[in-house]
């Protein structure tokens, strides 16, 4: 097994984020600044066509999201779905 690949470097749990089969309430865990501290993964979500408009929104979000990058792929999102 590749030791990049392992669930504490974030790469299986940004994989599991960006599968578009992943349930709404993992990806709900996984978009939540206070449960996911690798902002790679949060950005995943954001990408994830199958995210919840209200998970994009809190990503999108200042007061609920730290990371700008992550704020800017959540809105770049919500855009793409004709939402703001």
């Amino acid at each position: 097994m590749n030791p990049e690949a392992t669930e504490s470097s974030g790469s299986v749990r940004e994989a599991v984020a960006s599968n578009p089969t992943t349930p709404e309430d993992t990806l709900r865990l996984l978009g939540n600044e206070t449960t996911e501290s690798v902002g790679d993964v949060r950005a995943a979500v954001a990408r994830n066509l199958n995210t919840s408009v209200d998970v994009l929104r809190t990503l999108g979000n200042e007061a609920t999201e730290s990371e700008g990058y992550v704020r800017a792929t959540a809105k770049s999102a919500l855009a793409a779905r004709g939402l703001t």
